[in-house]
């Protein structure tokens, strides 16, 4: 058998054209264009980056997301807290939220609850009921007053009621027709305690609802 020279070198050759062929082959886009292989790897790099600043988008709409989520949570108790105000201001609003049973007092200067025995300071401290607008000895189921006038102010927390003693009556030694001003404290959207804001002495202590 005869020995051509050089046949390794071209075989050596071919195989290298054909692996490059290949190469080329693979790497074809649009058409019969191809690329070389570092604008291969450059694209490569760039897909990497875009899918970087893909996540960090969605990153950052998904962290924009959360935000509005609790943000809508809050606006949500938000009406809910406005509703159970706004229902609780409108009850609270009228004279009716006085209806139960109340311990009213006045006491002297010295923060010594006065002696109610005493005849000359009877009905300083008394146990009354509230109805209709009406206020009644709860002992002698007498009617000593009428409450001629009522108005809640929520933005100041305050309310005046206008006692109207009856004939012959007398409530707490409080002069008719004249408005008086309480602070209350609200409990639940009940009226349980009134307190004078000027006569600090005097003071209405719900004892039971109606």
């Amino acid at each position: 058998m005869a020995v051509v020279p050089g046949v390794d070198v071209v075989e050596a050759i071919d195989a290298a054209w054909v692996k490059k062929w290949r190469r080329r082959e693979v790497l074809k886009m649009a058409g019969n264009a191809y690329i070389t292989y570092s604008k291969y790897a450059r694209m490569g790099e760039k897909t990497s980056e875009r899918e970087l600043q893909l996540s960090n988008m969605i990153e950052t709409e998904e962290s924009k997301h959360s935000e509005l989520l609790e943000e809508n949570k809050r606006l949500t108790n938000t009406i809910s807290e406005n509703s159970i105000n706004n229902a609780t201001n409108i009850k609270l609003s009228r004279s009716e939220s006085l209806d139960g049973r109340w311990h009213a007092k006045r006491i002297d200067r010295l923060n010594v609850s006065i002696n109610s025995t005493k005849l000359d300071l009877r009905n300083l401290e008394i146990d009354i009921l509230i109805q209709n607008n009406a206020i009644i000895d709860s002992t002698s189921k007498e009617r000593l007053a009428i409450i001629n006038g009522y108005l809640y102010a929520a933005h100041s927390l305050q309310i005046g009621i206008q006692f109207k003693i009856l004939d012959g009556k007398d409530f707490l030694n409080l002069k008719t027709d004249e408005w008086q001003v309480f602070i209350p404290k609200i409990e639940n959207g009940e009226i349980q305690k009134l307190s004078h804001a000027f006569i600090e002495s005097f003071e209405i202590t719900k004892v039971a609802n109606l």
